[in-house]
């Protein structure tokens, strides 16, 4: 059996355990083996030792931030993670320019990012999904998931795609990452910064609710001229998501519908917009293609 952990906790903050149930408990962490975790709940410090089976644990968040996440299902099956060491990425054979059509490998699409003198970066989709299309359609993760990869929306997808696996969910409950993972191997739902590279096409990001209309109709006449769908002409009502989480309830989301700059935040579930005048925001999505 593996040696027992034994955890430090400060006295100020609590620890967060995250059943596979979806529940979550307020706790002590004090030590973990191989098969159970022994806590103290955080409302009864002074109270009994309670006990708990890791294989009902999805993961722990730590009182000092850091998370640990619990695959005992892969593990027993003597299975491995889809990790971003797996990421399929296409042949390559030439170097590639921000505004180029990448159009090899079986794969086709518009290059937003650049790095390592053109062989490597970040394609985007030249279509994108119906309008209306939602994080989160069913309210199955009214918690918080751990989706909170800024840079890289493939991690996202594979913390997704274990909680998918481990706690008996379906991608269609999950539209905007469904659609991207449709569109076959290595398409994902975009990082908040990742959707952001979009304006490398145009060079400048706008800051405020003027700019932003030029520069979507100056977006959307380098989409077209590559055979793709212009950006959603209403962006003011309908607003790109992005698969990284802020909270247990919203997410990132690219939107000029508040008028006040390009990131704002959206609920997972039915993306109502906050303020004294919210409305219903129509939602679509990009995928995008590393290479």
């Amino acid at each position: 059996m593996m040696a027992a952990l034994l955890y430090i906790v400060s006295a100020s903050a609590q620890d967060i355990i995250l059943k596979r149930d979806a529940s979550e408990i307020e706790a002590k962490v004090l030590e973990i083996s191989d098969t159970e975790l022994r806590y103290k709940s955080w409302t009864d410090i002074e109270g009994p030792t309670r006990i708990i089976n890791v294989s009902e644990i999805f993961w722990i968040k730590y009182s000092d931030g850091s998370k640990e996440l619990f695959n005992v299902v892969a593990e027993e099956k003597g299975s491995t993670s889809s990790g971003v060491d797996e990421y399929p990425y296409p042949k390559v054979s030439r170097a590639y320019s921000v505004g180029d059509i990448f159009n090899e490998d079986g794969l086709y699409g518009i290059v937003i990012r650049s790095t390592d003198d053109g062989k490597h970066g970040l394609i985007m989709s030249l279509d994108e999904s119906p309008v209306g299309t939602m994080w989160d359609a069913a309210r199955v993760t009214l918690f918080y998931m751990g989706l909170d990869d800024r840079e890289d929306g493939w991690k996202n997808m594979q913390v997704l795609a274990k909680a998918v696996d481990e706690q008996r969910l379906s991608w269609n409950d999950f539209p905007a990452f469904n659609y991207c993972r449709t569109m076959g191997d290595g398409w994902y739902l975009p990082a908040v910064n990742e959707i952001m590279s979009a304006w490398n096409l145009v060079e400048k990001i706008p800051w405020n609710s003027y700019s932003a209309q030029r520069y979507m109709k100056d977006l959307s006449e380098v989409l077209t001229a590559a055979g793709g769908l212009p950006m959603h002409r209403n962006w003011f009502d309908c607003t790109y998501l992005s698969s990284t989480e802020y909270s247990a309830t919203h997410v990132y989301k690219l939107s000029y519908k508040d008028r006040t700059g390009h990131l704002a935040l959206g609920h997972k579930q039915n993306h109502w917009t906050k303020g004294p005048s919210s409305r219903y925001v129509s939602c679509v999505v990009r995928a995008v293609h590393k290479f």
